[in-house]
Parts: C-alpha cells; sequence; structure tokens
C-alpha cells in the first residue's frame, strides 16, 4: 500500500474547513480569557515548604518564581492569546504560547494538583501545523482568494489531536479499572460526589438532589457508563462521524459532573469544539462581520489591548468573574453559565444537522468511478440495475465532468483510488463511499450500511487490497465506457453536464 493511501487512513475523514477550524481558534482564545486568565499568580502567596514539583522544568529550581515574574508571564500570555485569536502569525504565536503555558503549568502543578488543561497545549501545538489561521485572521489578508489551504486543508493535524485525546481519555478509563472503580460492591462516582459535597463543600444543588433520591443501583451504572465513554474515545478517533458522537456524550457527561460536584472540564471542552463544522452553523452574515472586525485591527492594537487586560486583571483578577461578584455570583456560577451555554449549542447543532440530513437534496448522488477499470464499471451496472428510481448520476473520473467534480470536491485531478460519492454537499470515498450507495438504494442492501461502525482504517484494509488488484483480477479497457441510449441521463461525460 502506497504511503498516501497509509495516510488517508487516519486523515482524510477530518477535512474540517479553514473557516470552520477559524471560528474554533477564536473560540479557543476566548475561553482562555474568560476561563483561565490570571491562574498562575496566586503561588507567590504560598510559603516555598509548599513547593513540590513532579519532574518537569519547575524541578530545577528550589521555590516558585516571585509575582512580578508571573504577572510578566500572564501578561505574555494575554498578548498571545489575542494574537492567536486575530490570526497574526498563528503558527509562530500558537507554540510560543503552548511554551509559556508549559512554564506556567510545571511550577502550578509543583502544589499537588496536576489538571486537564495539558490538553490546551497539546492543541496548541498540533493545531499550529494546521490551516486554523488562513480565514478570519489578520494573515489571510496577505493570502489570494484561491489560496491552496482553502481548497484543501491540511488535515493531519486535527487528526492528530484526535488521536492524542482518544490515548488521554483511555487512559483516564484504563486508570480507573485498575483502580477499582467497576467493583460491584462499591460505587466510585457516588464516593466522589460524597467527598466533594461534605469534604470541600461544594454544594452543588443538583449533586443534593442526587444523594437524596438516586437509588444505588443508578450510582453503579455512572461508574460503568463514565468508563465507557472515556474509552470509546480511541476506538472512535478514526471516523469523523464516530468522535463527534463521542464528544457529544463526553459533553452530557461532563455537564453531569459541573451541575452535581462543580468540576468544570473546560480544557476537554475547546478541544471537542474542534471537529464542530462551524461554518455550516453560522450563517454568513456573521462570519463576514467577524472577518471585517478581525481585519480591522492590528497587531500593536491588538499589544495594548493585551497591556490593558494584564492590568485589569491585576486590579479585579478574572474580569468575567469580577462582574458577577457584583450581582453576587463567582467562578462557580460563571463555570454553570458556560457549560449551559455549550449544552445549549450542542442542541443547536443537532437539530440543524438532523434538519439538514432530513431536508431533500435537490442534486441528485454523483458516484464517480475508474472508466477503464473492469470491476468499477460492473459495479455501475450493478448499481443501476438496482436503482429503479434512477436517483444517481455517474462519471467517469476520467471524464470532463469527473475532474471538475474532483478539483469542486478538493481531490487531486488524477485521483483514482477508489469509487467517490458526492451527495449533499459531502465528499465520500473508499468504503465508506460504497457503505453509502448502499444505503441509497434500499432493502436489503440498505442493511450494509451497519458496516459503517467498523472504523475505516479497519474495513478500507479489504476494499484497497482489491482497488490495488482490479485491474490485474478484472482486466483494463482500452478507454471509458460509451453509454447506451438508456444511460444517457444518468452517465455523464461533458463538462457542461455536471
Amino acid at each position: 500500500m502506497t504511503n498516501t493511501a497509509t495516510a488517508r487512513w487516519i486523515f482524510d475523514e477530518f477535512g474540517i474547513n479553514v473557516r470552520s477550524l477559524a471560528v474554533s481558534r477564536i473560540l479557543f482564545g476566548l475561553a482562555l480569557l474568560v476561563i483561565m486568565f490570571p491562574r498562575y499568580p496566586w503561588m507567590a502567596n504560598f510559603p516555598s515548604s509548599s513547593f513540590a514539583p513532579p519532574l518537569g522544568l519547575a524541578a530545577m529550581f528550589e521555590s516558585q518564581p516571585p509575582a512580578w515574574v508571573l504577572w510578566i508571564l500572564v501578561g505574555e500570555a494575554t498578548i498571545l492569546t489575542l494574537l492567536l485569536m486575530f490570526g497574526w502569525r498563528t503558527r509562530v504565536v500558537g507554540l510560543t504560547l503552548a511554551a509559556v503555558l508549559l512554564v506556567c503549568n510545571s511550577f502550578d502543578y509543583a502544589f499537588g494538583k496536576i489538571n486537564h488543561d495539558i490538553l490546551l497545549i497539546i492543541t496548541l501545538v498540533t493545531m499550529s501545523f494546521s490551516d486554523w489561521g488562513e480565514a478570519l485572521s489578520l494573515d489571510s489578508k496577505r493570502r489570494p482568494p484561491d489560496h491552496e489551504c482553502l481548497i484543501n486543508p491540511v488535515r493531519w493535524p486535527l487528526a492528530l489531536l484526535v488521536v492524542i485525546t482518544g490515548l488521554c481519555m483511555t487512559g483516564a478509563a484504563f486508570a480507573k479499572i485498575r483502580g477499582g472503580w467497576l467493583h460491584l460492591e462499591s460505587s466510585a462516582t457516588l464516593g466522589h460526589l460524597i467527598a466533594n459535597y461534605y469534604v470541600q463543600h461544594r454544594d452543588a444543588i443538583v449533586g443534593q438532589l442526587a444523594l437524596n433520591y438516586i437509588p444505588t443501583w443508578m450510582w453503579e451504572g455512572a461508574d460503568w457508563s463514565t468508563v465507557l465513554i472515556e474509552a470509546a474515545f480511541l476506538p472512535c478517533a478514526f471516523s469523523l462521524r464516530a468522535t463527534r458522537w463521542a464528544y457529544l456524550f463526553a459533553v452530557l457527561f461532563h455537564a453531569g459532573v459541573q451541575y452535581t460536584m462543580h468540576i468544570f472540564f473546560w480544557p476537554n471542552l475547546v478541544t471537542y469544539a474542534l471537529v464542530v463544522e462551524w461554518d455550516g452553523l453560522l450563517s454568513p452574515r456573521v462570519t463576514d462581520r467577524l472577518e471585517r472586525f478581525v481585519k480591522s485591527t492590528n497587531v500593536w492594537q491588538l499589544c495594548a489591548a493585551g497591556i490593558g487586560l494584564t492590568v485589569a486583571m491585576y486590579f479585579v483578577g478574572n474580569i468575567p468573574q469580577a462582574l458577577l461578584r457584583s450581582f453576587g455570583w463567582g467562578e462557580i456560577e460563571l463555570n454553570s453559565i458556560l457549560m449551559t451555554a455549550v449544552l445549549l449549542g450542542c442542541g443547536y447543532y443537532g437539530m440543524k444537522s438532523m434538519a439538514q440530513a432530513l431536508r431533500p437534496s435537490s442534486t441528485p448522488p454523483l458516484l464517480l468511478f475508474d472508466g477503464v477499470c473492469g470491476l468499477c464499471n460492473t459495479s455501475v451496472d450493478w448499481v443501476m440495475r438496482h436503482d429503479p428510481q434512477r436517483q444517481f448520476r455517474f462519471a467517469p473520473l476520467q471524464s470532463p465532468a469527473g475532474q471538475a467534480a474532483l478539483r469542486e470536491s478538493g481531490l487531486d485531478a488524477d485521483y483514482i483510488d477508489s469509487i467517490v460519492l458526492i451527495r449533499g454537499g459531502q465528499v465520500y470515498t473508499h468504503s465508506t463511499a460504497a457503505l453509502h450507495v448502499a444505503r441509497l438504494l434500499g432493502w436489503p442492501w440498505k442493511a450494509l450500511f451497519a458496516f459503517v461502525l467498523i472504523p475505516p482504517i479497519l474495513r478500507d484494509l479489504v476494499y484497497d487490497f482489491v482497488a490495488e488488484h482490479r485491474y490485474q483480477w478484472f482486466g483494463k479497457r482500452e478507454a471509458c465506457r460509451i453509454p447506451t441510449p438508456e444511460e444517457r441521463q444518468q452517465l455523464i461525460f461533458e463538462l457542461e453536464a455536471a
């Protein structure tokens, strides 16, 4: 198998367009400003005797930095976050921000608690090599409208981030299993809730209701559900659709933890946001206004704004929390508000996706195939025979119509690795395309679509093996097939017909 085919196993599923990645980049930076900063200066108030760093950068020091050094680091992180949000030199800025946060966290962890925000650093490092700075950004002012990344975005950084996130969550599930989380004679979830409610005084109203009214057998179900959700991340990491489902269940899990124990997994949430097609959710008017606002700024204005925010945080602390404190609320209420907003967003995303799936497409599905392959032509004949409604259109990959469809789909003009199904703006290749074709043919062939639950990396093994030997086994034609009079309405060749 070629290196290209091997890379495609993992990466092609994650072709999120650059405008959606840009929205995720802005949300990522906004989350840092709203939730995280200023986080680190508290260390200066603790005695050096409490400083016990784990293996890492902080282990090279005898005590934590003084307050003025910590505030300089906060100021740098704030400025870098604004530059990242507005898309100025995103690769350099993203990697630099990751380094600053890594330095700060190494000292933060020296006081006994390691948080989930390692995901923030992992996200910054991986996505700095993506195209998330190529739209809605200051950098895009220097790019031509037909820049390559807008047509064929770099896919491997997001795929790698999803796999690493899956490894992290699977590690958490494995640790729970080894620690006795699933023992039937005890309930780990209930124990955590009791410890948080009575010992740490995280007295959430929902937590109190859960303690009073949820029976014991349901707590055991919560233990198993927690482990299953975390363990599902890695198997789902090879399919964008499966990843989105795993992340949706994880959001519901995080919401339950927030409402019962006041533990906010916000680094996880901003990482999950990267697999959302924001460009399809937000109206063009919103994204156009956002783009005009971003491009109306310059780097010096952003640096000045970062200094101003740092000064404001020096006097009042976290600014959103300070505003809520004026109404008698604080960090817990802010986290609950943000968690509720995420849940409402998931509901909106789900309803809009369902409406789009149920809405009939005005454009019939187009199936591209290798016009000189004997197996491919036989397969097209089979689909035509089992498509009495004549809903499909077909075009050889080598034809002008096929070449135009490939360009519009972001695939190379010489692509012949598999069939390509284009339906409702979505592009499917390899075994995924074949399963979607079966789904559209009706029963009993529709039942074959159940195989979509198998990760593409596994089911494409068979597909690619046959594809590589198709000429040897099934023959090769001298030229593309000529449509019969019955096929002329479905089998297209010319560019104008596409």
